[in-house]
């Protein structure tokens, strides 16, 4: 049965996915900072990732449990699943590298460009058609993201752009499988439980290459470890899966965009970083972007059909 619709032409599961989206991106935007504090606590990436991963896994199993929705999926799910697990701990491991020499703002504006690349890979492999409008709507929120940087991103700084932009393949990669392959009508927290456990693999393995993945955890560190598990690996993605399901792939782009904003905000207040009025500027642009979507979308009858 399908939603009813308000007068502007959304859905109230549309307007939901909206705002399970919007809450993930403030989740998702604090991240960089919880790694960064882990770093300065003593830890380091590799661990932070596999831990955190193990972490969200362990977490997993009891809430599935109360749930009672079981563990089991069918076979063609799992080899998405996995597929899954492998672009979200590619995208991990290259995203909190890149934290080592880039400003955590800078890092997540440049992973930013995801948006653009889900609908590019989007239109190019599944020759889904997109209004004119909603691509130049695209083009300019990603391009506004480049205000956000600055000269001071210091030496290292090309490494850092080269992992933050490879992050942002790997994450569009990974919002199309989940669309594409149908796990948005599973369970979010079983895909999460075997997307996070495939995904603790993969750190475990990248972890071994550096000889740092045992070394020794301040307590501090285990407590941002637990709140990264919890509320980032968890609930930021299980809001996430949701709003796939109602918004679809290149939507969920789009105001997920919200992300950089709260990590740019997060990433002044927590850790001192810049943030002037190009910062300010591009926040306004991002906004002013989501806003054209929605106006334009309620004009056209662009709005996916729950």
């Amino acid at each position: 049965m399908k939603d009813s619709k308000n007068k502007a032409g959304y859905s109230i599961l549309t307007y939901k996915g909206m705002i399970y989206v919007a809450i993930a991106g403030m989740i998702f935007g604090a991240f960089p900072v919880f790694t960064s504090l882990f770093v300065l606590s003593g830890g380091n990436t590799d661990s932070f990732n596999f831990l955190g991963f193990l972490l969200s896994t362990i977490l997993l199993i009891p809430i599935i449990i109360y749930r009672k929705t079981g563990f089991r999926l069918p076979k063609k799910a799992m080899i998405f699943v996995i597929l899954a697990g492998i672009a979200n701990v590619i995208t991990r491991v290259l995203l909190t590298k890149s934290y080592l020499y880039l400003d955590v703002g800078v890092s997540t504006t440049l992973h930013f460009l995801y948006p653009i690349i889900t609908a590019f890979l989007s239109f190019i492999i599944f020759k889904d058609r997109m209004p004119v409008y909603k691509w130049i709507v695209f083009a300019v929120a990603c391009l506004s993201v480049s205000l956000f940087i600055t000269g001071s991103s210091g030496e290292g700084s090309i490494t850092g752009v080269i992992l933050a932009v490879a992050s942002s393949f790997g994450f569009a990669s990974y919002m199309l499988i989940e669309e594409k392959a149908g796990l948005t009508g599973y369970d979010p927290f079983v895909i999460l439980f075997y997307v996070t456990l495939v995904s603790c693999v993969g750190a475990f393995v990248f972890g071994l290459g550096s000889g740092e993945l045992f070394a020794p955890i301040p307590a501090k560190a285990w407590v941002i470890l637990f709140i990264v598990a919890l509320v980032n690996n968890i609930l930021g993605f299980a809001l996430q899966l949701e709003g796939i399901k109602y918004l679809g792939a290149a939507m969920t782009a789009i105001f997920s965009l919200f992300e950089p904003i709260f990590s740019c905000i997060f990433g002044a207040v927590f850790l001192h970083e810049e943030m002037g009025a190009r910062s300010v500027l591009g926040i306004v642009l991002i906004l002013v972007s989501l806003l054209d979507v929605i106006l334009l979308d309620n004009k056209y009858g662009n709005v996916q059909n729950e």
